[in-house]
């Protein structure tokens, strides 16, 4: 597993959750965009996302490992940009 990729996707995944609650907390402000966090909240929901995401950079084959980390750190990226282009804060 390359294990500082690993190591940013969950970072960018810590952020997200932060945006994704700071969103929550102003609904007359932001939308949350991703249903299951809406269903489920933000600490299950994040919690369950890295861990899965973990699981399946330690079992996918080498060979596929490194689109998979650039894939989902690419997609966190965008996300986390738009979160913060439309004015989503981060709050520890």
């Amino acid at each position: 597993m390359g294990l500082g990729l690993e190591l940013a996707f969950q970072a960018m995944l810590l952020v997200d959750a932060r945006q994704s609650q700071y969103a929550l907390d102003r609904p007359a402000q932001f939308r949350e965009y991703n249903p299951l966090v809406r269903k489920y909240g933000v600490t299950r929901y994040f919690i369950a996302a890295g861990v899965a995401h973990a699981a399946i950079s330690y079992t996918i084959p080498e060979k596929y490992l490194p689109a998979w980390q650039y894939g989902t750190l690419a997609i966190e990226g965008f996300v986390l940009a738009h979160n913060a282009r439309v004015g989503v804060k981060i709050s520890f």
